[in-house]
């Protein structure tokens, strides 16, 4: 299973595996409204896209932001859910 790092200041948020970087996922701020950016897995590994996208959302429902998806990983995997398109804009 992987665990989240979270950088605030660079708007990143990394997947970790036992202190070994498995991608990130990149975002902006502003106006009350996280863009996505980009999302990044380096290895074949399934589910480490995901696991970044929902690290992402759970941090804007936590802060009341609204959600760009710019990336297209992003939009695709928030347009599959009713809860997570209610938060794009």
């Amino acid at each position: 299973m992987y665990t989240s790092k979270h950088i605030t200041s660079t708007g990143t948020i990394y997947a970790m595996e036992d202190e070994r970087e498995m991608g990130y996922i990149t975002y902006e701020i502003s106006h009350d409204v996280m863009t996505i950016t980009h999302t990044i897995a380096h290895v074949e590994k399934r589910g480490v896209g995901q696991f970044l996208v929902l690290a992402a959302i759970e941090y804007a429902k936590q802060e009341n932001l609204k959600i760009h998806p710019q990336c297209s990983y992003a939009r695709a995997l928030m347009m599959r859910n009713e809860e997570y398109k209610q938060l794009m804009v």
